[in-house]
């Protein structure tokens, strides 16, 4: 009999029922015991790893980003056919491409249409994204924007955003 009341449910109280407030339906025990073992100086070199990889992830990219392709992809055969945009681009990573310019034209009048039909005012829009253009910045990779000023990439963003 001792045997089985040391092998009793989480949850169970003393009768080999469940407790009421416990919210489970298994046994209680009545006491819990935690046994502390000393870690390995190698165990805790990987949790002090881990803990400042994390502090450094977290530090580094407050805001998620939108990924480019990564570069071991870029030397495959097939890059252009999976990640290449074929008619319109959208953000600055492939923005001002030669193949992609006729899809460029038709975003404006296609932009001005949204906005009208969705009682939208262009010039407040704009002024709202102008106001948080570094927080899209932080959306993409560095290099890609740099080369846009904010008065561009706002633009940018209006007429893809719109489209």
């Amino acid at each position: 009999m001792e045997e089985q009341q040391e092998r009793r449910n989480v949850g169970e109280k003393e009768g080999g029922r469940p407790s009421r407030n416990s919210g489970q339906s298994g046994l209680e025990p009545r006491e819990h015991r935690i046994d502390i073992v000393e870690i390995s100086p190698k165990v805790k070199n990987w949790i002090e790893a881990f803990k400042n990889a994390e502090e450094r992830t977290q530090s580094q990219t407050r805001w998620l980003r939108i990924p480019k392709v990564p570069h071991i992809l870029k030397g495959t055969q097939d890059i252009k056919k999976f990640y290449e945009p074929r008619v319109i681009s959208f953000g600055p990573y492939h923005h001002g491409k030669s193949h992609l310019r006729p899809g460029e034209m038709i975003k404006p009048p296609c932009a001005l249409n949204f906005l009208a039909d969705s009682n939208q005012d262009i010039d407040a829009l704009y002024t709202k994204i102008e106001s948080n253009i570094e927080a899209v910045r932080k959306c993409y990779d560095w290099s890609s924007t740099s080369e846009y000023d904010d008065e561009a990439l706002a633009w940018m963003m209006l007429l893809d955003g719109c489209f």
